[in-house]
Formats: structure tokens, sequence, C-alpha cells
């Protein structure tokens, strides 16, 4: 399976988490980077485009994302990471999940992230 996921920066730095609530799949209730799995018909912007409008009424431009990773999971899956800077912090409209934060790269460093996310940490740092 491969998944996309995006990491939305605002002008300060700061980047949003989401809380996983208890619901499906894998690692609820932790802290993590939004995303979702890539469907046939979608390239990973595209994904990351559909997800942030669906879970936070986000609309992202292209030209405002990097991709900055690919990694492997231990269960098996790929997923695509990509930095979006944003102009100015978004009216976040939350549709999935429990809760969602602001947090700075330090926050982030103290923080298990789920879905193996620990593992892009340098890259985040390197792409700040």
């Amino acid at each position: 399976m491969q998944g996309a996921t995006f990491i939305l920066v605002k002008p300060s730095g700061e980047m949003l988490l989401q809380l996983r609530d208890g619901e499906s799949g894998r690692y609820k209730h932790q802290w993590c980077f939004p995303g979702g799995t890539i469907e046939d018909s979608e390239n990973p912007m595209k994904t990351i485009t559909r997800e942030a409008n669906e879970e936070y009424g986000v609309s992202l431009d292209k030209k405002d994302c990097k991709r900055i990773a690919t990694y492997e999971t231990s269960y098996g899956s790929t997923a695509v990471v990509f930095m979006c800077q944003l102009a100015e912090k978004p009216d976040i409209v939350m549709n999935e999940g429990a809760n969602f934060k602001w947090v700075t790269l330090e926050e982030i460093k103290d923080i298990d992230l789920g879905f193996e996310q620990d593992k892009i940490i340098s890259d985040i740092e390197s792409n700040l």
C-alpha cells in the first residue's frame, strides 16, 4: 500500500499534527502528520490535495508543496511526504480525527508519532 503525508507549515514555522481517533486503522489515539492512501487514479500530490480538503477544509496549491521524503514502514507501506508552506494560518475545519494542534519542530521531537513518522524528522528539519 502506498500513502501520501503532508506537513502544513505556518509562517511561524509551526506544523499541524492530527490526533487520530479510535475508530479504525493503526495508531489509534496517536499524533501524526495527516495524509491518506493514494487511490488508483491519483498521484501523491493529488492525494494530499484531496486529503487536506477532506480532513481540514484547506486548499493546497501545488507550488507551495515540496516532496521531501519517501519512507518504508515496518508493516509494508510506502509513504511519500510533502511539506506545504502556508502564506497564513488557515482556518481549520476538522472533519477527521479527534483533535489537531500546531507544534514546533522541537515539540515534535518529543512526540511518539504514528505511522513511524519519526523517521522523517531529519527530512523536516533540513527543509524548514
